[in-house]
């Protein structure tokens, strides 16, 4: 807990490549969603350690004990290397159709995803300036001012000379 108070902005944590007794830490939901993220009130991210063995991980442990982030550096066979429509060669089993009745998981699914979204628009990733950023911040500088100096011209080319044969 102290780590998690002491760092300021503190985003994201690693559980270890380790157990708790019998249950691997990424599954432990006694010490991720009671402790972390009950009493000690975490919003951010939870990460596994590499995981290089299908074997050791189970999706939906991971899920209900508010994993939200899989550290899979060990294989091309994940849905997001597969493209649109490609099938998770890892957790096969894992579809649309097998968890819609599982009320719990895709609850649990929702909030781990809401926990990630928070992470990532709190942190640093939405303040990175790209050169377009900084491209069209020029073009609304520079359109104010030629607005501003457009402004002043015409005051000073109409409404001053007109004011002056009104007086007259």
């Amino acid at each position: 807990q102290g780590a998690l108070e002491e760092v300021e902005g503190c985003r994201a944590v690693m559980i270890a490549f380790n157990r708790i007794g019998a249950t691997n830490a990424a599954h432990h939901v006694g010490m991720l969603q009671k402790i972390v993220r009950g009493e000690w009130a975490y919003t951010d991210l939870i990460s596994t350690d590499m995981m290089n063995n299908k074997y050791y991980f189970n999706a939906e442990s991971m899920v209900m004990s508010g994993i939200t982030q899989v550290a899979d550096f060990a294989t091309e066979d994940n849905h997001i290397n597969q493209g649109e429509g490609g099938v998770d060669k890892t957790w096969a089993y894992l579809s649309v159709d097998t968890v819609k009745n599982d009320k719990d998981l895709v609850e649990q699914a929702r909030q781990d995803l809401k926990y990630q979204l928070f992470a990532y628009a709190n942190s640093a990733i939405l303040n990175v300036s790209t050169w377009w950023d900084n491209a069209l911040s020029a073009v609304r500088i520079c359109t104010a001012v030629l607005a501003c100096v457009a402004g002043l011209a015409w005051i000073v080319l109409t409404v001053l000379p007109e004011k002056k044969k009104g007086e007259q």
